[in-house]
């Protein structure tokens, strides 16, 4: 799955380019968006795709469900109209994410290259 990237939302460490932890925050729906890679590739749909149908993103991330829930969250398929693959996850406490728990994830995001 993907998740979209603000250039804004990344730093440089040890020369190192990596996503803040500013980029894993909610949204004011109480959950953070991503991208489902295989209803993506089924609807024809690619990262390109994605990140020119919403800016200000310029960059996007990878994760497997997988690793999201090994960090206590939910992932669920969440439909919208204005692109394929949407979804959702959330932190058991629907209205944060901890600091700690973004921070591991910017730490597990891998750069999207085509």
């Amino acid at each position: 799955m993907y998740r979209l990237i603000r250039e804004d939302w990344v730093k440089t460490e040890d020369g190192e380019e990596r996503p803040t932890s500013q980029s894993f925050h909610n949204t004011d729906d109480g959950a953070m968006s991503v991208f489902f890679a295989d209803e993506m590739a089924a609807a024809g749909a690619s990262v390109a795709d994605l990140i020119q149908t919403f800016p200000p993103f310029s960059r996007a991330v990878t994760f497997t469900a997988g690793e999201l829930r090994a960090l206590g969250q939910t992932v669920e398929r969440d439909k919208i109209e204005e692109f394929p693959g949407h979804g959702a996850v959330r932190h058991p406490d629907k209205d944060r994410r901890p600091q700690g728990v973004r921070s591991k994830m910017s730490l597990k995001a891998e750069w999207f290259k085509e």
